[in-house]
């Protein structure tokens, strides 16, 4: 806020944890205790990365040129929209080989399950997820300053349509959150205090829908899990509450107040857990997956689902394998490996940031910002800078304008070079 912007990395980190560690401490869910130590890392961590942001703005000082537009950017579109399609009819292909499509409507939390345990293998996911990058780069393409076709629009629209037909919230998440955050940035100064406003009321509204309409047809529906929230504060003993509208409305919040707060009470039933660090394997998880694909690393890689610990014992039993982004780097150097750690991602995030400030009309700076931002707010679910896909997003989006901004480069140094 005082770049006169209020959307930035640190303001939207702040808020998204402020705001769901706050909804934790009104214990509307009768979660464990948490301990002085977990609740001490949680804050520590979290100020470390609004410091590391700090000193990547002030490091990022010789700001690399700024990308330039594709040539020909209705083609990239159509090239990554064609492919993302191709990998949702792949998609959907393996569903009717296992379940039937009418599964996805019928019985989605079956189909979850058959990815997560790979009855339906994940190979299509490496095409789907341009059905993310596409409207991504459409608007990056849009907002610095080129046209698109109207036929290029309806493309980027049905590859966010085809978001839906997972049975995960991430990838709209992601899709939105890059396209809000892409416009936030770019308009800057000018996105004043009362559009800010709508704008964040309008996309919270979408994603909240989309979490409950996803949530509906994969069996995650507040009637589904059976859980009800309690009145703020409530202690355990005060009985259920009268039925009428603040009994619905705490029956149907229930499963949105879950996902915003479960991370935190997982964190405080896995903290500390004393095993063995695994130096790496998990923060730098990307990097020694390709090196197991290349067939020069033989070691042992973590899980890709996390282990699960339970949160809740009633009205169900109920576990959770998410603990915010600080559990990788706490598992694999603890506590003095997370502040590093934290001070690194921070900084990347906060160059980032600074690159756009200084090209607001470079499309690749744009998407570079706009996406570690989504994964600062994502953090208190998860990290996605140690995230395989994350990376493959980022480099995918980014590919068209980097790749035009080297050729172009080059040929501009071949002319000025003095011939022989």
């Amino acid at each position: 806020m005082r770049d006169g912007e209020f959307l930035t990395p640190e303001s939207a980190f702040v808020s998204a944890w402020s705001l769901t560690f706050a909804l934790y401490l009104l214990r509307m869910l009768p979660y464990g205790p948490m301990s002085a130590g977990a609740a001490g890392v949680l804050a520590l961590g979290a100020g470390l990365v609004v410091v590391g942001i700090h000193i990547g703005r002030r490091l990022a000082r010789r700001i690399p040129a700024p990308t330039r537009h594709v040539t020909l950017p209705e083609a990239w579109l159509w090239g990554y929209g064609a492919t993302g399609l191709v990998g949702l009819a792949w998609y959907l292909w393996q569903v009717h080989q296992l379940t039937g499509i009418p599964a996805l409507w019928q019985h989605g939390f079956q189909v979850r399950l058959a990815l997560n345990h790979h009855r339906i293998p994940s190979t299509f996911l490496f095409v789907e997820f341009f059905c993310v990058i596409t409207p991504l780069v459409a608007a990056a393409t849009a907002l610095t300053g080129r046209k698109i076709g109207v036929a290029a629009w309806v493309l980027a629209a049905a590859c966010v349509a085809g978001t839906w037909a997972m049975t995960d919230r991430t990838q709209f998440f992601t899709t939105l959150l890059g396209l809000a955050f892409m416009y936030a940035y770019r308009r800057g100064e000018a996105l004043g205090w009362g559009r800010l406003s709508m704008f964040v009321a309008s996309a919270g509204a979408l994603l909240l829908a989309s979490f409950l309409i996803v949530g509906a047809f994969t069996g995650k529906s507040p009637a589904a899990m059976k859980l009800t929230l309690r009145p703020p504060l409530a202690s355990s003993t005060s009985g259920d509450v009268e039925p009428g509208v603040l009994a619905g409305a705490l029956r149907q919040g229930s499963t949105i107040y879950l996902y915003a707060t479960a991370s935190y009470a997982a964190f405080a039933v896995w903290y500390p857990e004393e095993q063995p660090l695994t130096y790496g394997l998990h923060t730098a998880y990307p990097f020694f997956r390709a090196l197991q694909k290349a067939g020069l690393y033989s070691g042992r890689l973590p899980e890709h689902i996390l282990p699960f610990v339970p949160i809740l014992t009633e009205p169900i039993p109920l576990g959770w394998n998410g603990y915010t982004m600080l559990y990788y780097p706490l598992v694999d150097f603890g506590l003095p490996g997370m502040i590093v750690y934290c001070l690194l991602v921070g900084a990347f995030c906060g160059a980032a940031y600074q690159a756009v400030r200084a090209a607001r009309t470079s499309p690749g700076h744009l998407l570079l910002a706009a996406q570690v931002t989504t994964g600062l707010v994502l953090s208190i679910f998860v990290n996605k800078f140690n995230n395989t896909a994350w990376w493959y997003l980022l480099l995918c989006s980014i590919a068209p304008f980097a790749i035009t901004s080297v050729l172009a480069r080059r040929r501009s140094a071949g002319r000025t070079t003095p011939q022989a």
